[in-house]
């Protein structure tokens, strides 16, 4: 009877070490994977000066359209070769230093660049260059959808470089979780960044396309201006905040506003009903902000993502514990 608990026993922490093991070894893979080499060892620097982003709204054969261009102007900081100081957070290393010293070993950058939804007539420019993008396996959580991400490389980065973007998507109903905002909406992504895959993108170096010592320009115009226009920032969370913005003084049907990064937004929503104004609501000098709505409540994604493979671990525990108990009682029995 003795030498039987001892085997159930061992049984049990067999089973238990080998799924210590397992999930050791996929997180250990993925570190790997994405961050193989020292962190001090990092792609370029480069920063945004200026970001100008234009749309128009409109009716295209019975269906709501919007077309978005942007352009992006970068400045490298830090080039292949440079060595900087720089805090000792975010980049993976635990040795107790305050700053250390940081080296850029890479000539590339890797860009991601999402998109909204059924998006089309997508081009990409660097410095009036087509670029050859293509469509990562990444997807981009924002608005209650899962948006696609446009990937491309530069190399060798330059000291000065433009961006430019053009697509368009056609304007859907807003869907039924943010329902209660409006008629339609219209979301612009502003999740853009560099980096480099063979960094970690949790080691900080990722650089977000938004400039946060300059306003980031939107010029919307809408053909016709709908009723009940509200515009809004949304974060990672899901969490609106309303966005001012003036009627164009040159042209009543362009609503304009600016986008600052601290704190940093992923996107900005504009929602409006469909019946169309005969006269702008608002005159040029006036902004139109009210109170945040409350949206309905969900768990972040990265939560759920960290949380299931304990509940798991602590599922099958709890399944090897009640069998070794059940053949406990049957052996006492017997």
């Amino acid at each position: 009877m003795m030498a039987m608990r001892r085997k159930n026993f061992a049984a049990v922490i067999c089973v238990c070490a080998l799924l210590c093991a397992a999930f050791q070894s996929l997180q250990g893979a993925e570190l790997t994977r994405a961050n193989p080499g020292p962190a001090t060892q990092i792609p370029p620097i480069v920063e945004v000066t200026d970001v100008q982003v234009d749309a128009l709204i409109s009716w295209v054969n019975g269906t709501l359209w919007a077309e978005v261009d942007s352009e992006f102007l970068f400045g490298t900081v830090y080039g292949l070769g440079d060595q900087f100081q720089t805090r000792n957070s975010g980049i993976g290393l635990l040795n107790g230093q305050d700053e250390v010293t940081v080296t850029v070993v890479y000539d590339r950058l890797d860009a991601q660049f999402p998109v909204p939804l059924n998006s089309t007539d997508i081009s990409v420019k660097r410095d009036s260059e087509e670029e050859d993008w293509a469509v990562t396996n990444r997807v981009n959580h924002l608005f209650a959808a899962n948006l696609p991400e446009l990937h491309w490389t530069i190399s060798p980065v330059p000291n000065n470089f433009s961006i430019t973007t053009h697509y368009e998507y056609p304007v859907s109903p807003t869907c039924e979780l943010y329902a209660y905002l409006g008629t339609y909406s219209c979301l612009f992504p502003l999740s853009s960044r560099f980096g480099l895959q063979e960094v970690s993108r949790y080691s900080g170096n990722e650089r977000r396309w938004l400039g946060t010592s300059t306003c980031n320009q939107f010029n919307i115009e809408m053909n016709p201006l709908f009723s009940n226009l509200q515009v809004y920032l949304i974060n990672g969370f899901g969490t609106l905040t309303p966005l001012n913005y003036t009627i164009a003084t040159e042209n009543p049907q362009v609503i304009q506003f600016d986008v600052y990064a601290n704190p940093y937004p992923h996107g900005v929503v504009m929602v409006f009903d469909e019946t169309p104004l005969t006269t702008p609501q608002l005159s040029p000098s006036t902004s139109s902000a009210q109170a945040t709505p409350t949206p309905p409540s969900r768990i972040n994604q990265n939560l759920q993502a960290m949380i299931l493979p304990f509940v798991s671990v602590l599922l099958v525990l709890a399944f090897v514990t009640s069998l070794y108990k059940r053949r406990l009682g049957h052996h006492q029995n017997e």
